[in-house]
């Protein structure tokens, strides 16, 4: 019973771990055949948590009787509150992870690191930004717990070989030394992001592959300039020229090529991609079924096209 007496909330602990943490000792008492009432732990929590909890006992004594509320409704009120002020605490200092301050930048401003830890997208290159306007995050924290100032929010391009796609709400952030990718922040804006056979795969909203990053050391980082050339060539080397040729297939090419059957083909090293019309031209269908009843005179079924010409 002590021990359950001496309980006082710490200020790095939540509601739920204070919460468990008397539970616990109650139960051990129940065990040697005390009489713990529940109400004792309401009580207890009442009088133990810290004053920033003010709001919410104030606001329970004002509208429920406190000798007959539960548990469960005092840890409800108490969690809620927590979890607005941490809501709050989040908007004034972004909790996210930046890289670690350095003198040189140790990659092209046109870089960027991919990783699920980041809560927003960030950069220390001011050209980048189509707009740049100020921002309520007025600060970011580093991995060593150092918060470094956060100087704008703005919107950036980014191009691909689908197109350009504009990333929203990006933070300028001088004092880093790579630019950053939030995972989160694209799943946000309905991106798709695919972590498979080590590569990262971003598709845009509509489903259509962006990017396809290899991972190196351990991390995912890519220009997307390079990457949009890249595709580029594959793409002129294996799809184009496939299409181009009636969609012949890959050891086809490969023969015309070996026994110089075509001038200006390059060599198809790279397997074929999959190709939706050669699978859509070689399905079968079943015949339409015969009408039961057919038309004997002119004009007694007329066809006609409702979209229009």
């Amino acid at each position: 019973m002590r021990e359950f007496e001496l309980q006082r909330m710490k200020e790095s602990e939540t509601i739920k771990e204070y919460s468990h943490k008397l539970l616990s000792i109650a139960n051990k008492i129940r065990l040697l055949g005390s009489d713990f009432a529940y109400s004792t732990i309401v009580e207890k929590t009442l009088v133990t948590i810290p004053e920033r909890y003010e709001t919410s006992i104030t606001s329970l004594e004002n509208s429920k009787d406190l000798s007959k509320i539960t548990l469960a409704e005092v840890l409800h009120a108490l969690m809620v509150q927590e979890q607005r002020r941490l809501m709050r605490e989040d908007r004034a200092i972004e909790g996210a992870r930046a890289a670690k301050v350095d003198e040189r930048r140790s990659s092209s401003s046109e870089s960027w690191l991919i990783d699920s830890d980041y809560t927003n997208h960030m950069t220390y290159d001011r050209e980048l930004f189509k707009c740049l306007d100020n921002t309520e995050v007025k600060q970011v924290r580093i991995e060593n717990g150092e918060q470094i100032p956060v100087k704008g929010k703005g919107s950036i391009a980014i191009t691909s070989h689908i197109g350009t796609k504009t990333l929203f709400n990006v933070l300028y952030v001088l004092e880093i030394n790579q630019n950053l990718l939030s995972v989160g922040q694209l799943l946000e804006k309905g991106f798709k992001v695919i972590f498979e056979d080590k590569s990262c795969i971003i598709k845009g909203p509509t489903g259509l592959e962006m990017f396809k990053v290899k991972m190196k050391s351990k991390s995912f980082s890519f220009d997307p300039m390079k990457e949009q050339v890249a595709f580029s060539i594959i793409a002129s080397s294996i799809d184009l020229w496939h299409k181009k040729l009636g969609h012949f297939h890959h050891l086809g090419m490969n023969y015309m090529l070996k026994n110089q059957l075509v001038r200006g083909v390059p060599f198809l090293t790279k397997k074929l991609a999959k190709c939706e019309a050669c699978d859509f031209g070689k399905q079968t269908r079943t015949p339409f079924l015969e009408s039961s009843w057919r038309a004997s005179q002119k004009l007694q079924l007329v066809h006609t096209d409702v979209a229009g010409p």
